[in-house]
């Protein structure tokens, strides 16, 4: 199973170009080191047998073509402001998607304009001298890393100057993570973060000893399927009279969850392709996912962190 790098949509076995954006495929491939099987070169994780990989080392001809310009500081930060602005879009279409110009009219009311000129000089020099040392076994990678750095100038300014525009409390100390990295970070930690759960009024439950035995059992027998060594960070029962038969999980590897009338499903964190918002509810690569309006945000920012830190070193 691959994904665009584009677009992240699914794509056919043997697929030369993506059939939603058109974008040519060209995804260097690795053999695990378990099964044998072929996978992309930044995998973490066989797709078949589910064996750590690392990231496989691309070819020694290191391919310098990109959509950004590297070798000219002044054209790579205007590009970095513009991907700025799409990124703010984009967030902003998650977290209150009916204020994007209140939004926009912070950026300027609240100068961050000096700020977004400063931090895009810096950043062109710094990937432009990391394109030169080729840093990176593929400057699809090296994208990636710059757009994850972008986008967390772009949550910068939602948390910090617009606060008061939108009802849901972004925490402060996500910002933490702007560069985290897999083996390098508190991934526990960081997910808490995030959630914030003290903020919410969901049940969760961290502590198994201390959770009822038949909503810990009907957990388990209906939708968290963990490995048996697989550490779950949280149970989150959404059960009226907490029977535990329907819920979320997050555990080191993956999220689990069932919703009412909904089969259960399980993404791993590198496997995760799509995230979107929809009115009252989100999905997690095309499938049905909801907890609350505030809470669905903060997860969305969450899983789309986690396919960050596990899908690179």
């Amino acid at each position: 199973m691959i994904f665009c790098p584009k677009c992240h949509s699914q794509l056919v076995d043997g697929a030369k170009f993506c059939h939603i954006c058109g974008n040519n495929i060209e995804i260097p491939l690795g053999d695990c080191g378990s099964c044998g099987k072929k996978n992309p070169a930044d995998a973490q994780f066989c797709y078949s047998c589910g064996y750590p990989m690392g990231t496989i080392m691309m070819p020694h001809t290191y391919d310098t073509r990109s959509k950004y310009n590297f070798q000219r500081l002044e054209i790579l930060e205007e590009q970095i402001k513009t991907v700025f602005f799409e990124e703010l879009k984009r967030l902003v279409l998650w977290i209150a998607p009916d204020k994007i110009d209140e939004y926009l009219r912070e950026f300027y009311f609240k100068n961050f304009t000096s700020t977004l000129a400063r931090r895009s000089e810096q950043l062109a020099e710094e990937f432009a001298e990391l394109h030169v040392r080729q840093a990176f076994p593929s400057v699809l990678l090296l994208e990636k890393q710059l757009e994850h750095a972008i986008g967390s100038l772009a949550l910068y300014h939602i948390i910090y100057n617009c606060a008061h525009v939108s009802s849901v409390e972004i925490p402060e100390k996500i910002m933490r993570y702007e560069r985290a990295i897999r083996g390098k970070v508190n991934t526990k930690q960081m997910v808490f973060d995030y959630l914030n759960f003290p903020k919410e009024r969901e049940r969760v439950f961290t502590d198994f000893v201390k959770m009822p035995f038949s909503t810990l059992q009907n957990a388990a027998k209906n939708y968290v399927f963990a490995a048996k060594d697989e550490f779950i960070y949280f149970i989150a029962d959404q059960t009226l009279l907490g029977s535990g038969k329907e819920g979320f999980a997050l555990t080191e590897h993956a999220i689990y969850w069932k919703a009412p009338l909904e089969k259960p499903h399980k993404v791993y964190y590198h496997h995760l392709a799509r995230l979107e918002r929809h009115k009252t509810w989100i999905t997690i690569n095309g499938h049905f996912f909801s907890v609350n309006p505030s809470l669905n945000v903060k997860m969305l920012l969450l899983l789309e962190k986690l396919k960050a830190v596990y899908s690179t070193n």
